[in-house]
């Protein structure tokens, strides 16, 4: 059931409001925040229907809505380091994590119907993860609160099993993700980058720096120019400011398949 708020849903958030959530704080734009109703909950909290009907009626008084746009980062070194379980209704979230020397690797995105626990990691007990989370496009996501998600994970077990099986599905694509790195080579790993990028675009045209990609993958701009150049002397790609046109796909799909995965 819909609850009341003072705030009318969708409305810009510029106050604090009671659940420490600072919009301001999310770089890259404002967030935007609405009340979730039962029928949200029911369709993008995969738990759901295994809480009883007063866990049901606690959990959705935290439940929220939220709108970021594209650009937007949190997580680890940001005021919401542990925001929550998040399942994403639209747009795309990029994870990540940060080394020692500033370098980014991407961990794994979400897109519609995607959910992610590691956003809410201080809710998982020991389990801690320093990783961060940007908006890749304008994003909505229904948000858990980690206190909230703590709380259901302690009390249902249905929601713990759920929490279990979801981080070891998560454990699996980290574990995949350093398995590329140790066994495949760079050019490669440009090469499946280049085509996922290019079905989620839906284009051959790529608007993505070499500093992008440097980051999705956790290496140096400048070694990944020096590989760009070569693919691009070898036909498979075009290069030009801020942008990758995949100029020979089927060669770059059979490099893409040498990969040890």
């Amino acid at each position: 059931m819909p609850r009341s708020s003072d705030q009318p849903d969708g409305a810009l958030t510029g106050d604090t409001p009671k659940d420490g959530f600072l919009p301001d704080d999310h770089r890259g734009g404002v967030s935007r925040r609405a009340l979730a109703t039962e029928a949200d909950c029911a369709r993008y909290l995969p738990f759901w229907e295994s809480l009883s009907p007063s866990q049901q009626a606690r959990t959705i008084q935290g439940v929220s809505v939220r709108t970021t746009p594209a650009g937007t980062l949190f997580g680890a070194g940001t005021e919401h380091d542990c925001l929550g379980f998040i399942s994403v209704m639209s747009g795309r979230l990029r994870v990540y994590t940060i080394s020692s020397d500033a370098r980014e690797l991407t961990l794994f995105r979400l897109s519609d119907g995607d959910h992610c626990l590691i956003s809410a990691s201080c809710a998982m007990g020991e389990v801690v993860f320093s990783t961060s989370l940007s908006a890749e496009v304008d994003t909505t996501y229904l948000l858990v609160p980690s206190d909230d998600m703590h709380d259901l994970i302690q009390r249902a077990p249905g929601v713990a099993v759920y929490a279990n099986t979801l981080m070891a599905q998560r454990l699996s694509q980290v574990m995949w993700l350093i398995n590329q790195l140790l066994s495949d080579k760079l050019d490669v790993r440009i090469a499946m980058l280049l085509l996922e990028e290019s079905r989620l675009s839906g284009c051959r045209r790529i608007r993505i720096t070499h500093e992008q990609i440097a980051h999705h993958l956790g290496s140096a701009r400048e070694v990944i120019t020096r590989v760009l150049r070569y693919l691009a002397d070898e036909g498979y790609v075009s290069l030009s400011r801020g942008m990758v046109t995949i100029e020979d796909a089927s060669a770059l799909g059979r490099l893409a398949a040498t990969s040890q995965r």
